[in-house]
């Protein structure tokens, strides 16, 4: 399942579906892939969707606060 977030979030254009996919828990989800102590390919698919969502956060202020929600730094 959260491949085909990751998959979604990054290849559609549209903000709107990235905001509503973050309002539904992702980006928790995602902080605790990313922790998580195996550090396979989920753990590299979290890093990089925390990266596209940073990127698209500079210009999105919905994006922005949450990321500092979750304490993405």
């Amino acid at each position: 399942m959260i491949g085909i977030i990751l998959n979604v979030t990054c290849n559609v254009e549209c903000p709107r579906v990235t905001e509503y996919l973050l309002t539904k828990d992702t980006m928790r989800m995602l902080t605790l892939i990313l922790v998580d102590q195996r550090h396979d390919w989920p753990t590299n698919g979290a890093a990089l969707a925390i990266l596209q969502y940073a990127h698209q956060s500079l210009s999105n202020a919905e994006l922005l606060l949450k990321l500092e929600e979750v304490q993405a730094y």
